[in-house]
């Protein structure tokens, strides 16, 4: 009785707290004191919750996604109440009205029927908790939501109008939660129906908070804000306010008639959220703020042209997007076999961590010191690069690293090893190269053999993946010390978008991942990797200051030269003054001058000297450039330099799909004024003028496209051989009628492609099925007639990708549509791959050839070997590029590497002195050839000269013809040289193409250049179909990695095991490359 009594006094001051709330509430927008826009935000809100409450009722009822309809689940819920309800003579109105074939998706049938199947929707969504029943049933404010959006639809004869317009200017524009929520579930991206069910939860509790958020700093009076937060109930992280109080909010507004209760209520203010995207339907509006301008900009838009054009802003990454990117790419450039970059994007915490610890040095540790902190836990990191690339020049390479192991084959350890994976002719190399990399380079974990790695006290696989990670290198729990000052993520972002690697907080010098600088681990890294360079006027070479000067240097200026070493800089520009690292002062004026004069001399870019006009502040920054790069961007005489144009085209191909085709044709459509563009994820079609100063969406609508996913072309032949899908590509339009236009085949100019758009669909029909075509894209024919007025044949229409499969990407000033990874595609889809010739890949087209000069830019490298090899790069590209189908890019970048391979294969040309004896001489003469081959010969050929010296001779001429195409030769020593030339000569005349080159003739400089850019092109289409494999490799980096392929390890890229910043031979190969400069027309 006490209970019962306690409830009632409960319910009694409820009610009077709630009776208080809403006369005051009444008064309040009565006279004016609450913003309207905030009350028709508080619907929108409410919209919300209902549809999300509705569609998650509706789902749990259902059996599967593919039978999925709300009207057909209400319809079973009213037979079952049927029976106990037939008296009732509103239910017997109401359930003939909602039975009326015509009604099923109308408003007004579903505002009436809920109310009498709530309970039961209620009671079989099977919640047990109080606080689910709260988040997910149906209550009053949910009814009273649905019957304001039945209030606009119209009936005619018993039958509602319940088209769905996106025009604001119709009543029928009104959202219709029946046909949004059938439309979202139908075209999710997803069949796992338990994973949209969390996706609604999530969006409940999201829209929850924005409304609790909402109604906190409304200025309701003070008797509702106390009611409301008795309302609030929180459990396991997650927000509802009770029905009671939504109820009554919504009962003062509607019936204050002070605001228009709609305007918030119309097709695209409110989605439903299953997926982050779903395919065919708008997405959701995230942020509440962005609701009054999306509002504003289309309260007056027509079904014709829009009204007010919209600008088309090409997007940028967020501020955190870029850090979170540039920490990934860290941990990948250093520890690549383990993990992908989607891991890491996806585990940011971890990935902080991790490139913490690689910049505090953990790389130059050994063993169990090679440990760092994740989550309360120390992880140790496990060696992965071999031998070959962790000695020091001189004493490391094959021949130091085979020393190493016959000493081990002698003594090993390895009783507990297990060997049977291992094929058994690799065995006991593979106990050899364990007991070598444990004994003399003490890894305490891993080894590589043959580009795989594996467990060093068992000898088993190691296997890949951030999980597998954090379950084999897990160690013991430990305190975790947080940072106690927070990092502005906009200052890193800027720091990282001008090319550095650190930044300044409170006088103090971080790298990105937030670990301080350290003057040691830096100047050793900086010390490893600079050469001389030439500073301006003075006539001496400046090295790297030594551990004295940088002390000193330190002391005098200590944010400054740690800033410097960590970003990679020689030089910056400190209050108007050129800083040079190497000199340990400013520069004068007059010195930073003679920097870009020198620079520009070196160029010799068709005879243009080193004038400079340009203001001061430009050739500071291009000081700067120099002297920490090697490089700047100038342009001479219509010569532009590569480096920068390269730029340009990687930072294109980092866009969207979308931004790409807006922003590629803003610059270089000149034919047509406008471009089309279908976006399959969201089922539309916008037109985006691009002929003023700035891209203008001036026409957006709804359409219908082909039922199944995917990017590949449409197949039309016959209904047998249909396929369904909507291809992705950039076309042309060829004609535009009152019924459809049509499209020009993107592989073949002469012909039609079978994508066309017709206009054959009622607005209705595209809204409720999206995703239903043979393949075609929909349109009503309202929109195709003024889409006539703007569109001409040559116009292009890019349908944008929704697969990850393929991408469009910028390739020699064109726009194509490309596969991402080539290794998943072949010609004829062989071996489970897909085939290219299922998608509008833009063909091939004769490349054109563009002019080089390739420019010295360091004296100290200047000699006739030098100057013939550039010369025949520049001489002989055009007939490179047509041999080899290498673009100008490709050719430009490759020459680079040429060069760099130069320098560390021979010394361009010179060779190294050790002990008197130059190596690459004596290696390149008669004697060192019979020498080498002896050494490669096998046991029964140095047996018979050891029996028969006197046939040395003739035993020497035979090694010496057999081993002549295996001996690497030449400037940058290239084995079987004659195999990479495809003896196709410009006249087709069929001669062989540069016959004069051969085994013996590649220590000429211009035979080894020619040479090594057919050998680089070979490897480089062989690197297209491994670089999948490794998770580091993009396209701004992807040629530091063909080295790897060039000398003959091409396991390191397929395993992801490569790690070019390790290795001393590439870095060396680098800097030789960076100290020419290309120039192209």
């Amino acid at each position: 009785m006490k209970k019962i009594l306690a409830i009632i006094l409960l319910l009694t001051s409820f009610l009077t707290q709630a009776n208080t709330c809403e006369n005051s509430l009444t008064k309040m927008l009565e006279g004016g004191d609450i913003e309207g826009e905030k009350l028709q935000t508080f619907l929108n809100l409410q919209a919300g919750i209902t549809l999300h409450r509705l569609a998650y009722a509706g789902l749990r009822h259902s059996r599967s996604k593919e039978q999925f309809r709300i009207e057909n689940t209400i319809l079973e819920l009213l037979a079952k109440v049927d029976a106990e309800k037939q008296k009732d003579p509103a239910f017997r109105e109401v359930s003939e009205l909602f039975n009326h074939p015509e009604n099923k998706l109308s408003r007004t049938a579903l505002s009436k029927v809920l109310p009498h199947i709530k309970d039961i929707i209620n009671e079989q969504a099977g919640e047990q908790s109080a606080f689910k029943k709260k988040f997910f049933n149906i209550g009053l404010s949910d009814v009273r939501m649905l019957a304001i959006l039945a209030e606009k639809e119209r009936e005619v004869d018993g039958e509602y109008i319940h088209s769905q317009f996106t025009d604001r200017a119709y009543d029928q524009s009104i959202l219709n939660f029946t046909k949004i929520i059938n439309s979202s579930v139908r075209n999710s991206k997803t069949n796992d129906m338990e994973h949209m069910l969390n996706t609604m939860e999530q969006r409940l509790d999201e829209l929850n908070r924005k409304a609790l958020d909402l109604l906190v700093n409304m200025g309701l009076p003070a008797e509702c804000v106390s009611l409301l937060h008795a309302c609030v109930v929180r459990d396991d992280k997650k927000v509802v306010i009770e029905e009671s109080f939504l109820n009554l909010i919504g009962k003062v507004i509607e019936d204050s008639n002070t605001i228009n209760l709609h305007d918030q209520l119309r097709y695209n203010d409110v989605w439903l959220h299953i997926n982050s995207k779903v395919a065919g339907t708008p997405a959701g509006d995230e942020v509440i703020k962005e609701i009054k301008a999306k509002a504003n900009a289309n309260a007056n838009a027509k079904k014709e042209l829009l009204s007010a054009p919209t600008p088309y802003i090409i997007g940028e990454k967020s501020d955190e997007e870029i850090v979170d990117e540039y920490l990934a790419q860290k941990v990948l450039d250093n520890v690549p076999y383990f993990f992908t970059k989607e891991e890491l994007l996806k585990n940011k915490n971890f990935t902080r961590a991790l490139a913490k610890a690689i910049d505090g040095g953990i790389l130059n540790k050994k063993g169990k010191d090679r440990s760092f902190v994740y989550a309360g836990k120390e992880y140790y990191l496990p060696e992965i690069w071999n031998s070959e690339y962790s000695l020091p020049r001189g004493i490391g390479g094959r021949a130091g690293k085979n020393l190493s192991k016959r000493w081990h084959r002698l003594f090993r350890f390895d009783d507990d090893v297990d060997t049977s994976h291992i094929p058994e002719e690799d065995r006991d190399n593979f106990l050899t190269t364990l007991n070598d990399q444990l004994k003399d380079h003490d890894h305490s974990f891993s080894f590589e053999f043959k580009d795989k790695l594996y467990d060093i006290k068992t000898g088993k696989p190691i296997k890949k993946g951030l999980e597998y990670f954090l379950t084999k290198f897990g160690s013991k729990e430990v305190e975790e010390v947080e940072n106690s000052e927070p990092t502005d993520i906009a200052k890193l972002a800027d720091e990282i978008k001008k090319g550095n690697h650190s930044f300044v907080q409170k006088g103090k010098v971080y790298h990105i991942s937030g670990e301080p600088v350290s003057l040691e681990l830096e100047s050793k890294r900086a010390r490893k990797v600079a050469l001389a360079t030439d500073a301006g006027s003075e006539d001496e070479k400046l090295e790297f200051p030594n551990e004295d000067e940088l002390d000193k240097l330190n002391d005098k200026f200590p944010t400054l030269t740690l800033k410097l070493l960590a970003d990679r800089k020689r030089a910056d520009l400190i209050n108007g003054k050129v800083f040079d690292l190497y000199k340990g002062r400013s520069l004068t004026d007059s010195e930073a001058f003679q920097v870009v004069s020198n620079y520009r001399q070196n160029l010799g870019v068709r005879g243009k000297k080193g004038q400079i006009q340009e203001p001061k502040e430009q050739v500071l920054n291009d000081a700067v450039s120099i002297l920490s790069y090697g490089k700047t961007k100038i342009d001479l005489d219509g010569w532009r330099p590569h480096h920068k144009l390269l730029e340009k085209k990687n930072n294109f191909n980092t866009l969207s799909n979308k931004d790409k085709v807006v922003q590629h044709f803003s610059e270089n459509n000149k034919a047509c004024p406008v471009v089309g563009i279908v976006d399959k994820e969201q089922a539309s079609f916008e037109l985006v003028k691009i002929d003023g100063e700035k891209p203008l969406t001036i026409y957006s609508t709804p359409i219908k496209l082909g039922a199944q996913l995917g990017d590949e072309k449409t197949v039309m032949y016959s209904p047998e051989k249909y396929n369904n899908k909507t291809g992705a590509g950039i076309f042309s339009l060829n004609s535009i009628s009152k019924e459809e236009i049509t499209l020009v085949n993107p592989r073949d100019p002469n012909l039609l492609s079978t994508l066309k758009i017709e206009a054959s669909h009622d607005l209705e029909d595209i809204l409720s099925n999206p995703r239903s075509t043979n393949g075609e894209i929909g349109i009503t024919k309202k929109d195709l007639d003024s889409l006539r007025d703007y569109l001409k044949p040559d116009c292009q229409l890019a349908v944008l990708p929704e697969t990850d499969d393929v991408e469009f990407k910028l390739v020699e000033d064109q726009l194509k549509l490309m596969p991402k990874k080539m290794s998943e595609f072949s010609l004829d889809g062989v071996d489970g791959k897909k085939s290219v010739n299922d998608y509008e890949f833009s063909p091939a087209k004769k490349l054109s050839f563009k002019p080089i000069t390739i420019s010295l830019i360091d004296d100290e490298f200047k000699s006739k070997n030098t100057e013939k090899f550039l010369k025949a790069l520049e001489d002989e590209k055009r007939f490179i590029m047509e041999d080899t189908g290498l673009t100008n890019d490709q050719y430009n970048e490759l020459a680079k590497l040429a060069f760099g391979i130069m320098g560390t294969e021979s010394s361009f040309g010179e060779g190294d002195s050790n002990m008197g004896l130059n190596l690459y001489k004596f290696k390149e003469s008669n004697f060192g050839q019979a020498v080498v081959s002896y050494l490669k010969s096998d046991l029964n050929m140095k047996a018979g000269l050891f029996m028969a010296p006197q046939l040395s001779g003739t035993i020497g001429l035979m090694m010496k013809e057999k081993h002549k195409i295996r001996n690497s030769r030449g400037m940058t020593q290239i084995k079987n040289v004659r195999r990479f030339f495809n003896y196709r000569a410009p006249g087709s005349d069929g001669s062989e193409r540069y016959p004069e080159i051969n085994w013996d003739s590649l220590d000429d400089p211009r035979n080894a250049a020619i040479a090594t850019m057919y050998a680089l092109a070979h490897k480089y289409e062989a690197f297209s179909e491994l670089k999948d494999g490794h998770s580091a490799i993009t396209d701004e980096n992807e040629y530091d990695y063909l080295y790897y392929l060039y000398t003959g390890s091409p396991g390191q890229i397929s395993e992801g095991s490569a790690t070019p910043e390790h290795s001393s031979k590439i870095m060396e190969t680098n800097s030789y490359a960076n100290k020419v400069v290309i120039m192209t027309k």
